[in-house]
């Protein structure tokens, strides 16, 4: 009787252990969908939209074959596999063949009876089941009964088939299979203690720590996470700091990205005291014990968050379900310095700062009291919300004794012989440019928070950071849906300082585009300020003389920090031009034409303000004209003359078409050029001075008719060998005497005024 009873008993364990679930809840489409977003966004399955994921679309065994490849990282074994098979129905064509041969000698699939594969097969529940069990490494040995019952039991006891209705010999959806793929990443592989995304070399799960928004001094494409730095691949956006993710691998550069299913709670840090966190929204938080928390790249103890925690800190915890996993701490984010200018200060901060906190020297300020020169930074959470502002008012005046270690790639700057470090945004364009600023010269130097240096300021004139040159104004019509087809006026200005900015305006300002104005901030926003300005009438002429010694330019003297806008260049759509500084004018004359605009201040009426064209002669040469053809052609009711003048400049034949030059054949033209193209033909030069005889010539000078002419940094030597043919020499080919028939030398402005020799005819 007992044996009866114990068999009765064995057998009613055995039922309770092999007999599948009759009731199962089918999964929702919503957690389908998720998955399947989950596994196309790292690269196992196709991008496609969701209407046409097809998730109650039966699997095939070619469509499992593809999968397994790319789940377990075997992608790069297709190439050595697409130009055999290894069955009778799966030719080398078929585009399944490489996936087939994969995942079939990595075992992960078998063949069917008689050699065959069957790709268009429908796959079983029994069938996925015991692939995946075995991928986590379970097998016949750990696992009692039969394989129809064994590896579905063991998938379900994981949690894998969770809201699955399923059966052995039940179809795979597409859905079902998404669901299943998505929950083996996170599930452990037997006797490792390793989820099975982690088994893989071509994967990693790991937590965002840093990225370049939380540090703006990495590269956009390096993150940090709780497996080491990464790099990801061009055109992938930068993943969300704080959060877990599934990477995927190639060459050890992330090719793809999906975040995990963890849920998240963040928090924006108003104060933390006693473990009670309280919020900028005013919410107070018990944090979490008993749980990792990620600072700076490291784990620290939950004794530990109230040194690192301070306001605009910001907390994320995550969550699997109602199970708190880990936490991370982020620092503020502070804003790049910005270095308040007699433009900026007054009304417009008013404006800007509206409504925020400003805190300067542990006092709450309002905006009027920020002064020129302080140091402003914003501070806000990891989401740019909650912003305050900090003010720093630290200044160092004294004299420039080095800068280190040079000018062309500064790293330090001395005051008065204390070294100072330049700062991630200094600018250091006011050290490296020519006209910048030396060695040996009063400044006052900037420092920021972390007591590096963000700005320098040298000797200015009061007045002349209102001026402006406009290098372009233009319009565009708005694409956003609030005011679409609105337009809205552009105005790119060359300020005192070197720098350019773009801002808006309140109507058309084109006709002020290659004019000197002044302006005024009238109003601030977001991407651009708003400005006004007044034109200033530049119609003077005449010649200048430029007397370095003296410092003069005519009969004025030039103050100290003068300002010298430069045009450099007209035909580009922006116009090129530049802040020069007075020793950067040769000594000489500056021709009419070349000063545009002249302002005068102070109580002896010194220079403060030029505006000159082209007065450094960049890309200038000197041209002598070949040939030239010209076209009359109707347009409209205005007749046009079209020119096309051929002209060897620099040795080289280059061609110059557009409207009446006054050039004619065998003359000399002043040229601008952009590369080896002619940009624009500025004017014709006359001849100065014309001989038969060289009677002296070395490297720098030449002596006709008795007088000696220097050469010009440009000069160009022509010698005429027949008809329209012409060929250049160079300086040193000349000799003394009459074996060139005729000398003629034309100078770049008249002898009396200092004149150089540019060209020399020979003919």
């Amino acid at each position: 009787m007992k044996k009866f009873l114990c068999c009765i008993l064995t057998i009613s364990i055995m039922l309770s252990v092999f007999v599948l679930p009759a009731n199962k809840v089918f999964a929702d489409s919503a957690s389908e969908v998720r998955s399947m977003q989950r596994l196309m966004d790292l690269g196992i399955f196709a991008k496609t939209d969701t209407d046409k994921m097809n998730l109650s679309d039966p699997v095939t065994r070619e469509q499992l074959a593809v999968v397994l490849v790319h789940i377990n990282g075997l992608k790069d074994k297709l190439d050595l596999y697409e130009n055999t098979s290894l069955f009778t129905d799966v030719p080398v064509s078929r585009w399944s063949n490489p996936y087939i041969n994969v995942a079939v000698r990595s075992g992960y699939m078998n063949a069917k009876s008689g050699n065959i594969f069957s790709p268009t097969e429908k796959v079983t529940f029994s069938t996925v089941a015991e692939i995946l069990g075995k991928m986590l490494k379970y097998d016949d040995a750990y696992l009692p009964g039969s394989t129809n019952e064994k590896y579905l039991r063991k998938l379900d006891g994981l949690g894998i088939l969770d809201t699955i209705d399923y059966s052995p010999n039940a179809f795979v959806t597409r859905g079902q299979i998404a669901l299943m793929l998505d929950r083996l990443l996170s599930t452990k592989v037997f006797g490792t203690g390793k989820n099975f995304i982690d088994t893989v070399s071509a994967y990693k799960s790991a937590i965002v720590l840093e990225n370049s928004i939380i540090n703006k001094n990495v590269d956009d494409r390096q993150i940090l996470t709780d497996k080491g730095f990464f790099y990801l691949k061009d055109g992938i956006d930068v993943p969300d700091a704080g959060k877990q993710y599934y990477f995927s691998f190639k060459d050890n550069d992330i090719q793809h990205v999906a975040l995990t299913d963890y849920q998240y709670k963040e928090y924006s840090v108003s104060s933390f005291s006693s473990g009670i966190l309280t919020t900028n929204n005013g919410e107070k938080v018990k944090l979490p014990a008993g749980i990792p928390y990620y600072y700076k790249g490291s784990t620290i103890n939950y004794s530990e968050l109230s040194s690192h925690l301070e306001m605009n800190s910001s907390v994320i915890i995550a969550y699997d379900g109602d199970k708190t996993v880990y936490g991370t701490v982020f620092n503020p984010i502070k804003s790049d310095p910005e270095v308040i200018t007699s433009s900026m200060a007054g009304v417009p901060l008013e404006i800007k700062y509206k409504g925020h906190l400003i805190d300067k020297g542990g006092k709450y300020i309002s905006a009027s009291q920020i002064e020129i020169n302080d140091v402003v930074y914003k501070v806000t959470d990891i989401w740019n919300q909650n912003p305050y502002i900090i003010v720093y008012d630290n200044m160092v005046s004294g004299k420039i004794t080095a800068i280190l270690p040079n000018k062309i790639s500064p790293v330090s700057i001395e005051i008065d012989n204390k070294p100072f470090t330049l700062g991630e945004n200094f600018p250091k364009e006011k050290l490296n440019r020519a006209e910048a600023t030396q060695v040996g010269e009063t400044a006052k130097l900037i420092i920021g928070a972390d007591g590096t240096a963000v700005d320098i300021i040298t000797e200015t004139i009061p007045g002349t950071n209102r001026f402006v040159f406009v290098l372009n104004a233009y319009t565009e019509n708005s694409v956003k849906s609030e005011d679409f087809g609105t337009p809205y006026y552009y105005v790119t200005l060359l300020h005192s300082d070197g720098g350019k900015k773009t801002y808006r305006t309140q109507r058309s300002m084109s006709t002020f585009r290659g004019r000197l104005a002044t302006y005024e901030i009238i109003a601030t926003g977001k991407d651009y300020d708003t400005v006004k300005l007044v034109s200033i009438d530049t119609k003077i002429t005449g010649s200048y003389k430029v007397d370095k010694d003296e410092r003069m330019i005519g009969d004025s003297y030039v103050a100290n920090g003068a300002v010298l806008f430069n045009i450099i260049n007209t035909a580009s759509a922006e116009i090129e031009a530049e802040v020069i500084s007075f020793s950067d004018l040769p000594a000489g004359y500056l021709m009419s034409g070349r000063v545009k605009y002249i302002h005068r201040s102070g109580d002896f009426m010194d220079i403060d303000v030029m505006l000159l064209d082209d007065a450094l002669e960049d890309n200038v040469a000197y041209g002598l004209v070949t040939s030239k053809k010209t076209d009359v052609i109707m347009a409209v009711d205005e007749i046009i003359t079209i020119e096309t003048v051929t002209l060897l400049v620099n040795g080289q034949t280059m061609v110059y078409t557009g409207e009446e030059t006054g050039l004619y054949v065998n003359s000399v033209a002043r040229v601008k050029l952009d590369g080896n193209k002619i940009r624009s033909v500025q004017n014709s030069i006359n001849a100065s001075e014309y001989g038969k005889e060289i009677q002296a010539v070395d490297s720098s000078r030449i002596r006709i008719n008795g007088k000696v002419y220097t050469y010009h940094k440009n000069i160009a030597v022509y010698e005429y060998i027949g008809p329209s043919r012409w060929k250049t020499l160079k300086v040193s080919d000349l000799k003394k005497g009459t074996e060139w028939g005729s000398v003629t030398l034309f100078l770049d402005k008249p002898s009396g005024y200092g004149g150089k020799v540019v060209a020399i005819v020979l003919r």
